[in-house]
């Protein structure tokens, strides 16, 4: 029996009808594989994810397959008739993870989802990220991504002809929906039209050569950002999507396993990734990139996680070659100085960071608590995180840590920048599989209390990441290390 699991904030489009309909768009695999579809939360081998993925498609051991689609509710749970199959799911039981994403707004919403990517990745799941590879950035409009002014009027123009399409079983274009624009007298918003950034790919492939577990995008048309709700999941733009999901329920099928790298199932996702990653290199790889890290890697080597060209004998110690750090704007280098003491580089480290983020009257840094790895470590990254973005009207306190974006910078940077890398054949962007195994110390700055970001780890995704991946969390009131290093699961304050 095929069993689905779905991310528990979309069961509003379940409600809506929207959800229930897309297994059977065209092309779709669940038209002749009913499956039993379920919030994830409800399958135990999933607890460990911070926040679910769209979709986990997983194969199990029963005979009672449904001979259509059915949908369980967050209040069906449990459901007993259900429960010794959600509860036999193992990780080597889902052939597939997806996540998705509509929007390409100044290339920031894609990067919002690469932590569902990490935990997907980390537990052992073939994992891909169905996203556009263009998108328009609708700026001077009241928000960006879905439902500004400019879209919702594009959407409602756009929906007779929409549903007439996809009545009509026929593929939903941006091409075709211009054309629409057009005889309608509305203007399109091309002027702004952005091309896919490569951090994302970057990150897929690294975790891929890192964990040796599938891990790669697939393209979708931009048209879903505009095409409305209820009409844009037709099948016919999601064509790719369908088409990786049926070959891995195939292979999975036929091998009573999940498709692994080297199965050719992802090949082609791949050799794209790559593609967007040096066309990404040559467009703006030169440009925005933080010379203390570059002077600093010509003499030790670039990390694996920011090579950019792939050749038979790529050069390591070459900014030709590698990405910078990958949030140049954003951080703070700190280097050991030649012949200089393990805690000498932290002393001079934190003096000036006192003064940007402690409001109470700070403790000694207390050196002995610092664990001996991180003391050893030549370089510090801190990462600097504002308190709200400046011009936004009624924005939350500390809005910015508890922004999607921020917190997944901080896994990007980790996965791609901070950690060791690993010296495997075939597999030229793996790095260390292990959190600890930084070869950098991985700090940031947060203008919060601690009280506030520790008391809402359990319930707060953003704010358990900042927590999850520094090593060092400089807070308003003080110095902690992160839970990587934390004694008893009780915080560790340094200072």
């Amino acid at each position: 029996m095929w069993l689905v699991g779905y991310d528990p904030s979309d069961v509003h489009l379940i409600r809506l009808q929207d959800l229930r309909y897309w297994p059977l768009r065209h092309g779709s695999p669940f038209l002749d594989r009913p499956a039993v579809w379920v919030p994830a939360s409800a399958i135990p081998a999933l607890s460990p994810c911070s926040e679910h993925a769209d979709l986990y498609i997983a194969k199990v051991q029963d005979d009672r397959a449904p001979r259509q689609n059915v949908f369980l509710l967050p209040e069906d749970m449990p459901a007993e008739a259900y429960e010794d199959a959600l509860h036999s799911i193992r990780r080597e039981n889902i052939a597939l993870t997806v996540e998705f994403t509509y929007h390409q707004d100044w290339s920031t919403n894609t990067l919002q989802r690469i932590r569902i990517l990490y935990d997907s990745v980390s537990l052992g799941l073939p994992t891909v990220y169905a996203l556009p590879s263009s998108g328009v950035a609708l700026r001077g409009t009241e928000r960006r991504g879905d439902r500004n002014a400019v879209q919702r009027k594009i959407q409602m123009a756009l929906a007779p002809e929409c549903e007439r399409l996809v009545r009509e079983n026929k593929p939903v274009t941006w091409e075709k929906l211009q054309k629409q624009l057009r005889a309608l007298g509305i203007d399109e918003p091309t002027h702004t039209e952005n091309v896919a950034d490569p951090k994302v790919h970057l990150f897929c492939r690294t975790m891929q050569d890192s964990y040796d577990v599938p891990c790669c995008t697939v393209r979708i048309d931009q048209v879903v950002s505009f095409a409305p709700n209820e009409w844009k999941v037709s099948g016919s733009q999601l064509s790719a999507v369908f088409n990786i999901m049926q070959a891995c329920m195939d292979y999975f099928e036929a091998n009573e396993k999940p498709a692994g790298v080297q199965s050719g199932v992802f090949t082609q996702s791949n050799d794209l990734d790559e593609d967007t990653i040096l066309e990404g290199w040559r467009r703006a790889g030169h440009r925005n990139r933080n010379d203390t890290w570059d002077r600093y890697h010509e003499v030790h080597g670039f990390p694996n996680g920011c090579l950019a060209v792939m050749s038979t004998r790529p050069n390591r110690n070459s900014a030709t070659h590698n990405f910078s750090l990958h949030i140049p704007d954003l951080a703070d280098l700190s280097i050991r100085n030649f012949g200089e003491s393990d805690p000498a580089l932290f002393s001079r480290w934190i003096k000036p960071l006192r003064k940007r983020y402690h409001r109470v009257r700070p403790s000694p840094l207390r050196l002995k608590r610092i664990p001996p790895a991180l003391l050893k470590r030549p370089v510090i990254i801190t990462y600097r995180v504002a308190s709200y973005a400046r011009g936004r009207e009624g924005a939350e306190r500390w809005q910015n840590v508890n922004e999607r974006t921020y917190a997944s910078k901080l896994v990007l940077v980790d996965v791609c920048d901070a950690r060791e890398s690993r010296k495997i054949p075939g597999r030229p962007r793996a790095m260390s599989t292990s959190p600890t195994g930084r070869r950098y110390v991985l700090a940031a700055g947060l203008p919060m209390p601690s009280s506030e970001l520790f008391s809402h780890y359990e319930d707060n995704a953003r704010y358990r990441t900042w927590v999850d991946f520094a090593d060092i969390l400089i807070c308003a009131d003080g110095i902690f290390l992160g839970k990587s290093w934390w004694q008893n699961s009780r915080p560790v304050r340094i200072g």
